[in-house]
């Protein structure tokens, strides 16, 4: 009964090394399979909308993607990117120089995570979109 009990303990020491040596090739597999699939190099990625329950990914021009941004910090003030890439169906990440835009032309301000728009002119902004799309209808 001690042989079989010592291969047994050797077995577990023998899983734990091997968990311990592949740990970081794991980790590295996952950081470079989250890099392909963000630059659509292979299928799949959070961008994609191939995973169920993700949305399908919209492209869209700067410019109306800003105006879509506007829109929605105008609706709901205090809406973070993640909430605008949800509602928009994009990655949030492809947000950012939008909103940066955004900032520097001061249409919207940032505190912390949350966006909110300078009134006057993201209202302004927003209402000129909605006539120029109610004109091209």
């Amino acid at each position: 009964m001690s042989a079989v009990l010592t291969k047994f303990q050797q077995a577990q020491q023998d899983v734990v090394q091997r968990l311990g040596e592949l740990e970081p090739l794991v980790r590295e597999y996952e950081e470079l399979k989250l890099i392909a699939e963000r630059l659509q190099l292979i299928p799949g990625g959070s961008s994609g909308g191939t995973r169920r329950n993700e949305p399908t990914r919209r492209v869209s021009s700067s410019g109306g993607r800003r105006q879509d941004i506007l829109r929605l910090v105008a609706e709901r003030p205090g809406r973070t990117i993640n909430e605008i890439g949800k509602q928009l169906g994009v990655d949030p990440t492809g947000l950012y120089r939008s909103v940066r835009a955004l900032i520097a032309e001061g249409q919207i301000t940032k505190r912390g995570p949350n966006l909110y728009p300078n009134t006057t002119s993201s209202l302004h902004s927003v209402a000129g979109a909605a006539v120029k799309g109610a004109d091209a209808a």
